[in-house]
């Protein structure tokens, strides 16, 4: 049990220690694939981008995105 916790904390040491610094931004989107559902969900939501450091060098450059 000593030796998986260990391993856990090691495991989180690394993920946090290798995290990239970037921009985040809130935006508000709209979709009108989701207005006036059965569950009354709003047709805007608000939602969280996240830019790497090198898009504010490289704004045209193309970046993989993940949903």
């Amino acid at each position: 049990m000593r030796k998986f916790s260990l391993m856990l904390l090691l495991l989180f040491t690394v993920a946090v220690t290798n995290a990239q610094k970037g921009i985040k931004e809130r935006i508000k989107v709209y979709s009108k694939a989701i207005e006036g559902n059965l569950a009354n969900d709003p047709a805007e939501r608000e939602v969280t981008v996240y830019m790497p450091p090198s898009y504010q060098a490289q704004p045209d450059k193309r970046y993989p995105v993940l949903y």
